[in-house]
């Protein structure tokens, strides 16, 4: 490193100065620190998730658990192993210069409110950050996002984006304006989770075959991580379909002529739903949650789906 301004050594200009430690700023220091704060973590006893680093978990023998999640310096840590979690606390007080900010009220630009038997996690602030950095507070409000007409598919990741990135036109910007004001329309809206007295996953899924109006390739990925982490472990999971012949084709083992083209993906699902991992459930197409995702859709049925999905506005009128 160069030798800061202010500390150069009297007629040793030209030496730079060989770091015992990593210092805040250097390109290495995030990987420094979280190597250093893993460390601490795991030497509690806490074990770090293989789907994502940033989270550690510990379960003991009374199956009670504690939960942390970290973000460079943030950390949230949770569980219903009370006594444990005081123990943790004290444990990163001793290694880190640490302060507790009680209940989580924010969190990566979400806002949290609960209650003895819910959370709310919405994003009001930020929502509105957005509409005043782009001039958008005072817009007209729409219901949905996109007209009738528009095609819609769900894809993962940052490859849907980049062709947008890399070419956008007129259309694209008709679109973000839009995005825009659905947003004004629904910044207080959130998602509302509720102690129901079980942690079952249940997942709604949409038959897709060769769905992209670009290139015609399938498109459909739903994937679930909470098996690490105890969730649902002993339970089976109910993935609902709105397409009986999906279904019939999932839970029968028979070959046929017309369905030759099924490949890996469907064997996987017919050996979780031959070992009892997985249950398939039939649902009217009116009641399928998945079609948000990947239908054009007027604002009654949006509403709907949404209210089905757990949205809540905490800012609504009572």
């Amino acid at each position: 490193m160069e030798q800061p301004p202010g500390f150069v050594a009297q007629g040793e200009s030209g030496l730079v100065c060989r770091l015992r430690r990593s210092l805040y700023g250097l390109k290495q220091s995030p990987r420094a620190w979280f190597s250093r704060f893993s460390s601490v973590v795991q030497e509690f006893g806490m074990l770090r998730s293989t789907a994502d680093h940033s989270v550690f978990y510990h379960h003991n023998s009374l199956g009670q658990c504690i939960y942390l999640v970290v973000y460079v310096d943030d950390i949230v840590i949770t569980g219903s192993d009370q006594d444990g979690i005081q123990k943790l606390k004290q444990h990163l007080f001793t290694h880190f210069q640490t302060k507790d900010l009680g209940k989580l009220k924010y969190f990566l630009g979400i806002e949290i409110a609960q209650s003895s038997s819910s959370v709310v996690l919405f994003q009001r602030k930020y929502a509105l950050d957005i509409l005043e950095e782009t001039g958008m507070l005072d817009c007209k409000p729409v219901e949905h996002t996109y007209g009738s007409e528009c095609q819609t598919c769900t894809r993962t990741g940052g490859a849907f984006r980049r062709p947008w990135e890399i070419s956008t036109t007129r259309s694209h910007w008709d679109a973000v304006i839009r995005i825009l004001r659905y947003i004004k329309s629904t910044p207080g809206q959130g998602v509302l989770y509720e102690n129901r007295g079980h942690t079952q996953v249940v997942g709604y899924t949409d038959a897709d075959w060769a769905g992209s109006p670009t290139d015609r390739r399938s498109l459909q990925g739903t994937v679930f991580l909470l098996e690490e982490l105890r969730f649902g472990k002993d339970e089976q999971m109910k993935l609902i379909c709105d397409n009986q012949a999906a279904l019939h084709i999932a839970s029968n083992p028979v070959f046929y002529e017309r369905t030759k083209h099924i490949e890996v993906d469907c064997h996987f699902i017919r050996e979780k739903i031959a070992s009892g991992c997985v249950a398939t459930s039939f649902v009217n197409s009116n009641d399928q949650l998945a079609d948000i995702f990947t239908k054009s859709l007027r604002g009654t049925r949006i509403k709907y789906i949404c209210n089905k999905l757990g949205a809540y506005d905490v800012y609504a009128p009572a």
